[in-house]
């Protein structure tokens, strides 16, 4: 269920050739283009349609660039840029990761990458500034981003107006709660939503990034048993114990639920718009979606999970060219993108394309995008680290350890944190 692109390249050139590279900008340019600029590209990626659908535009404004493409499955797009990075082995000119990897690779592979500083801080107040800061590894610009996944409250408008729940009385999250009470009783066998126990933690952190909060903070010291954290786990408790909430685990068992009339709703991110279509055409005018309710009367609303950006790396032979597609892929391209394939622009500007103002007969409500838009432009940054990774499987053992009931919430996320000081030799920070 993630938005993915990928142009993939590798990284051997010369400290002195890249320097000069990043102090002499290419004569790009994502609005006018330049014929001047010639050479073949390849690009790595397991959503080629995501590309090739949209390069037609771009070879308007580039007519000598030619972009080939080396297509894989995502099961193995990882372990292939892995193996890359490690063995300096090339594979392609440009290469997309998800936003919660790029710290990650940035710190653990840091002369895998060209800087791209030079060239893209320019358009850094054109951005999402969730997206942009994961872009941005110890001061450098690593990558570019691409796709953005706010968060929405979906919800059956059907199965919640059986219960006499009206979708914009949940302000809070405690409304979420009480109104997840009154579906589930007026609709035997349904639950509110379904979370994904033992695989998955979305709906924490959904909560802890509304608290302006993550796993690992600012200093970059383990902050998974904060108070912020403990406040978000005891919520997803509480909502477990009311019974509202259904496991289910991964993509298929979410489709399933869905499908199923197993689910009221999901707390998931735009690209929920292309599923439901997709997979639950027989469910056409019921869905409708909202901004996410908040933890607190008036507190934060916005979440991010997924999306993704591109990287040069440093060994790509033809860095201008490279560069060249993924300044425009990741600004006016944008546009393109989000109009023949649905993905959300993480370029602010692409927000004002006529599609997102338009009325969609397939949902409930009358402009679908309406609450994306409001989240994009509430962001804040959002920093995952080199240890998320790590993070992330220690907050999904504490939510299961909770939810069985095995620990305290306070219990399980101080196991969380001691697991990962143990695992990364980072401090643990202050409650």
């Amino acid at each position: 269920m993630k938005n993915r692109v990928t142009v993939f390249a590798a990284f051997g050139i010369s400290a002195v050739v890249a320097v000069g590279l990043a102090q002499n900008a290419p004569a790009t340019n994502p609005q006018k283009g330049n014929t001047n600029i010639k050479g073949e590209i390849t690009l790595f990626s397991w959503a080629e349609p995501s590309y090739s659908s949209v390069l037609a535009e771009f070879n308007k404004l580039y007519p000598n660039i030619q972009v080939k493409f080396t297509t894989v499955g995502y099961a193995d797009a990882y372990p292939k840029i892995t193996a890359s990075f490690a063995g300096n082995v090339p594979l392609a000119d440009v290469v997309m990761i998800e936003s919660e990897r790029v710290e990650i690779y940035g710190t653990r592979f840091p002369n895998a990458f060209t800087d791209l500083s030079a060239w893209g801080k320019k358009w850094e107040r054109n951005f999402d500034r969730s997206k942009w800061a994961q872009s941005e590894v110890k001061g450098k610009l690593l990558t570019m981003p691409t796709d953005a996944a706010p968060v929405g409250m979906w919800y059956r408008a059907d199965l919640l107006e059986k219960a006499g729940v009206e979708p914009s009385s949940i302000k809070t999250w405690n409304d979420y709660l009480e109104a997840g009470k009154k579906v589930v009783i007026a609709n035997p066998g349904i639950k509110m939503a379904g979370i994904d126990v033992t695989g998955s933690e979305t709906l924490m952190r959904t909560l802890i990034q509304q608290q302006g909060s993550f796993y690992i903070d600012q200093d970059g010291k383990i902050a998974v048993n904060s108070s912020k954290m403990v406040r978000a786990l005891s919520f997803v408790k509480s909502a477990w114990d009311a019974g509202i909430l259904a496991n289910v685990q991964g993509t298929d068992g979410l489709i399933g639920a869905i499908k199923g009339n197993r689910v009221a709703g999901v707390n998931l991110p735009v690209w929920m718009i292309g599923i439901f279509k997709a997979f639950t055409p027989e469910q056409k005018g019921k869905w409708g979606v909202a901004q996410l309710p908040s933890l607190t009367a008036g507190g934060g609303q916005t979440a991010y999970i997924g999306g993704s950006s591109l990287a040069i790396p440093s060994n790509s032979q033809n860095k201008e060219a490279a560069w060249a597609f993924v300044e425009w892929y990741t600004t006016y391209g944008s546009k393109n993108v989000l109009e023949k394939r649905g993905a959300w622009p993480s370029f602010l500007p692409s927000l004002s394309a006529p599609v997102l103002n338009a009325a969609d007969a397939f949902f409930a409500t009358p402009n679908v995008f309406a609450p994306f838009k409001k989240s994009a432009f509430l962001s804040k940054s959002l920093r995952y680290s080199s240890d998320y990774d790590k993070a992330f499987a220690a907050v999904v053992a504490a939510q299961a350890s909770v939810l069985t009931g095995d620990q305290s919430v306070q219990a399980a996320l101080d196991k969380a944190a001691n697991d990962l000081k143990n695992q990364t030799g980072r401090e643990i920070a202050g409650k």
